[in-house]
């Protein structure tokens, strides 16, 4: 190991509390959950608080909200001088939940807390979004317009499904789980033969599943958490320079992440037609209804069957993606459009030479290493006047 990657390292991330550390931290598909949660631990440590997106109930049924207020990082990432960082890892207490026991997927991130004798308690799981301001469908609109594309994918929503079951069955009073089962009965018992990998039959019964997730939404919305992580970094349109502002962290309840899929349905009219087509959003409500309401009833489900079975006319690696056009009108706030951190943070986020460890290929570690050598060149012309 070189003297270089032994020394870089990642703001509140160390040997004592992370799974990764050295060469672990900067690889392929490793920076890209590493950062955000350095991140997170910054925003920590200088006590800001995430944007958090959540739904409410209100009149005409489910609203998303963003706000900035309520919601402590200390809540979501821990104090990381007793938490532990997982990286892509199962959370095990959901492993009773699904039938298949060595089949529950890996998360992006398991959070446990270390008790005075190092024993690590498991206490949640999150998943992790990196996206960039703006994506390709709003880099030309107006600045106020832009924001990021998210692709969510099937871990996610089976994640965020087992997120609510898990409160859902510690709720003092049982009849919250009582009046989830039978909201989510309008749709689960109107298939047929249980018969979920039918295009035809989805797309027949349709409006039922709508309904049997829109009203379990709003019941549901009493006890939703913090679920996913989705840090944002901000270019100048769509190129690699980073804007002046440039860094924030936006945070997703479960229920909000369950809810996508019916957004995008009213949005986009994306409902199952009369060719008996079934989309992306479509297949993912019935989904929800077919996993909770077993939990709900039996207590497991079968994770093969729904989160790598149902594709119903689709591929199986992605869940659904929604674009900026889309996301711009759930994750209205200020600082989406400046985000709260400079571009200058980078330095006091990543350590110890740890930008030598990027791999300008792609696109997010190009983006600061291009920042990294304006900064030098501008220091160097102050120098020389």
């Amino acid at each position: 190991m070189s003297d270089g990657i032994a020394n870089a390292s990642l703001f509140g991330l160390t040997d004592k509390n992370s799974s990764r550390k050295s060469a672990d931290l900067w690889g392929k598909n490793q920076f890209n959950s590493t950062f955000p949660v350095a991140l997170c631990l910054k925003m920590l440590n200088d006590g800001v608080k995430p944007v958090y997106v959540k739904v409410k109930k209100e009149k005409g049924g489910i609203k998303f909200h963003a706000e900035d207020t309520r919601l402590a990082m200390s809540r979501v990432i821990e104090d990381p001088s007793t938490a532990y960082y997982e990286f892509e890892a199962p959370f095990l207490p959901y492993s009773s939940y699904i039938r298949e026991k060595d089949s529950l997927e890996k998360t992006d991130l398991v959070v446990h807390k270390q008790d005075k004798k190092g024993k690590k308690h498991p206490i949640r799981a999150l998943e992790i979004k990196l996206t960039v301001v703006p994506d390709s469908s709003t880099a030309k609109l107006s600045e106020n317009d832009w924001a990021p594309e998210m692709v969510v994918r099937p871990v996610s929503s089976a994640y965020a499904v087992l997120s609510v079951y898990a409160r859902l069955r510690k709720q003092s009073k049982p009849d919250l789980k009582e009046k989830v089962k039978e909201a989510l009965a309008i749709g689960y018992d109107k298939i047929d033969g249980n018969n979920w990998e039918s295009i035809a039959e989805i797309s027949e019964k349709s409006d039922y599943l709508v309904k049997a997730l829109s009203e379990t939404a709003m019941l549901i919305s009493k006890i939703q958490s913090p679920f996913m992580l989705q840090p944002i970094w901000k270019t100048e349109g769509g190129s690699n320079d980073l804007a002046e502002n440039c860094f924030d962290v936006f945070i997703w309840s479960d229920v909000a992440v369950m809810n996508l899929p019916l957004t995008m349905l009213k949005s986009d009219t994306e409902k199952s037609n009369s060719e008996k087509k079934v989309s992306r959003p479509m297949r993912e409500v019935a989904r929800h209804v077919r996993a909770l309401y077993e939990l709900c009833t039996i207590g497991n489900i079968s994770y093969n069957s729904i989160y790598r079975g149902m594709g119903l006319g689709h591929q199986t690696d992605k869940s659904f993606a929604l674009s900026g056009q889309n996301t711009k009108q759930l994750m209205q706030h200020p600082r989406l459009r400046k985000p709260h951190y400079s571009r200058s943070v980078v330095n006091k986020i990543i350590l110890g030479g740890g930008e030598d460890q990027l791999r300008p290929e792609r696109r997010f570690d190009a983006a600061l290493v291009i920042s990294r050598l304006k900064e030098e060149i501008r220091l160097i012309s102050l120098k020389s006047q």
